[in-house]
């Protein structure tokens, strides 16, 4: 059986458990054209550790994905996750086969880490930053990923922003998602514009809400620190719940209570 997980962006990823049959295959086809519809480039991720067999009916709907899917460079990236050294072998060979595609295998225990790697794209004539922002899921929400050395001028393009949103909002609510987090130059630690913006977003409480997706394992405890710490209502979500942390951030109105403006009040 073949679940698409609800993973928002330039990916297409599933988890096959059991037997994987024609029609999740077609189904795995299908999400693919719904979202190459939407995105110029994708990125794949299958987790196949818990497949055990394979249908013949799959074997066939799988040679018509091979031919249908595989356009010059529309996928960059594939990862699979599996303890099969075989399937591995396949995926390493499929990466040397096809241009234009980075493909990378991850054993089981890996599987945070191989989603967030495959959900690391970026668009043509993106800058390499290690902070990025990303699509907001409601008005006073702002999410932004972090992947790779965090630089100084990751760190005064990053806080420029966002201390213009604290300042013209009453409250802010956050989202990091956490691909790779490979380190901070120390410099980057000393840029004065940081320190300001910690100052002012811990001073009055402008973060509402933070919600933090993935991240080494580590992370968790550290979260839990710093929320006795600061008193911000900071929470931990693995890589594949960013759509739970973002409900989170911004519930969905009631049908009773329709739609709310959180921010009628905050000053212009």
């Amino acid at each position: 059986m073949l679940e698409l997980l609800n993973i928002p962006g330039a990916i297409v990823a599933a988890k096959v458990t059991g037997r994987l049959s024609g029609d999740d295959c077609r189904r795995w086809t299908s999400a693919l054209d719904a979202k190459l519809l939407a995105h110029d480039r994708l990125a794949l991720y299958a987790d196949l550790s818990g497949m055990r067999t394979v249908g013949a009916d799959a074997w066939a709907q799988g040679l018509r994905l091979d031919l249908h899917a595989w356009k010059p460079r529309r996928f960059t990236k594939l990862a699979l996750v599996s303890d099969s050294a075989s399937l591995r072998t396949v995926a390493l060979l499929v990466g040397a086969l096809l241009p234009g595609i980075e493909v990378r295998s991850y054993s089981a225990s890996d599987g945070e880490a191989a989603l967030m790697w495959a959900r690391s794209v970026r668009t043509e004539g993106e800058p390499e930053r290690a902070l990025r922002w990303l699509e907001s899921s409601g008005p006073d929400v702002y999410a932004f990923a972090w992947n790779g050395v965090v630089t100084p001028a990751d760190i005064e393009s990053f806080v420029r922003r966002l201390t213009s949103e604290l300042e013209s909002h009453l409250s802010v609510r956050l989202l990091a998602r956490i691909e790779y987090m490979a380190g901070v130059r120390p410099r980057a630690l000393l840029e004065p514009v940081l320190w300001r913006l910690k100052l002012k977003a811990l001073g009055v409480r402008k973060i509402e809400r933070y919600a933090v997706v993935g991240g080494p394992a580590w992370l968790p405890r550290y979260i839990s620190a710093v929320k006795r710490v600061t008193g911000v209502d900071i929470r931990h979500y693995p890589a594949d719940r960013e759509e739970q942390a973002r409900s989170w951030l911004h519930p969905p109105p009631t049908a009773d209570e329709g739609p709310v403006n959180r921010l009628a009040d905050a000053p212009v």
